[in-house]
């Protein structure tokens, strides 16, 4: 088990806030922004942004579990300007319950995660 994303398959866009639960933990739960769908011909996955709790979202109705980390080379901070991001520049933290947050040391910290889910859940773009 890992990070769980509840929402309805059509808010699953770029720019889009998600809810984002840990079936494993009861105190975490927080807010995604999605930055980037992607597909890969191994496994597809969105990355998520931890943002401010901007709108919820039914749970339960589509749930995606987290599965192997990405390194994010790109991504945004929290007024939505691009942070360009290198492996040094991150941590990788393991939660020992096969989450891995991915969180870059820069001057509005935020959190990465990757979600496996099916591609035929959301339409995919490029980063």
């Amino acid at each position: 088990m890992g990070l769980r994303v509840s929402s309805k398959a059509k808010e699953f866009q770029i720019g889009n806030i998600v809810e984002v639960t840990n079936p494993n933990s009861e105190w975490f739960n927080t807010m995604g922004r999605i930055i980037c769908l992607e597909e890969t011909i191994d496994y597809p996955y969105l990355v998520l942004l931890e943002n401010e709790i901007y709108g919820t979202f039914k749970k339960n109705e589509l749930k995606f579990i987290a599965e192997q980390p990405t390194i994010i080379l790109e991504a945004i901070d929290l007024k939505g300007f691009p942070i360009k991001l290198n492996f040094h520049e991150t941590t990788i933290i393991n939660t020992g319950n096969g989450t891995t947050l991915l969180t870059p040391v820069v001057k509005d910290a935020f959190e990465v995660f990757t979600v496996k889910t099916p591609s035929i859940f959301f339409h995919t773009e490029l980063c």
